[in-house]
């Protein structure tokens, strides 16, 4: 029983660490510097900065992201392993009692 709750649990940790979706509210912003309003401002380089800053915040949500996925891949391994083993030792104590 414990084997195939460990199971179900690397099932969910997997699927659940992989397919979390975070919104990089910056992107919204970027997209609005091809307007025309923005080519023509005449503090231009307040925009650049607003886009660097956007993108630098971009890039670290991702890697962010990146990274909880990749312990959630990990744990969802481990439990795996774990309840796969779990699994074996009960079938082969199983066998060993319907034989004996």
């Amino acid at each position: 029983m414990i084997g195939v709750l460990l199971l179900v649990a690397s099932l969910v940790t997997a699927l659940r660490g992989t397919t979390l979706v975070l919104e990089v509210s910056s992107a919204a912003e970027i997209a609005n510097y091809t307007s025309e309003r923005f080519i023509h401002e005449p503090d231009l380089w307040r925009v650049h900065m607003r886009t660097i800053h956007g993108v630098l915040d971009a890039i670290d949500s991702i890697a962010n992201q990146s990274d909880r996925a990749t312990r959630a891949l990990i744990r969802a391994e481990y439990s795996f392993i774990t309840g796969l083993f779990s699994v074996g030792i009960a079938l082969g104590i199983l066998i060993v009692a319907v034989t004996f």
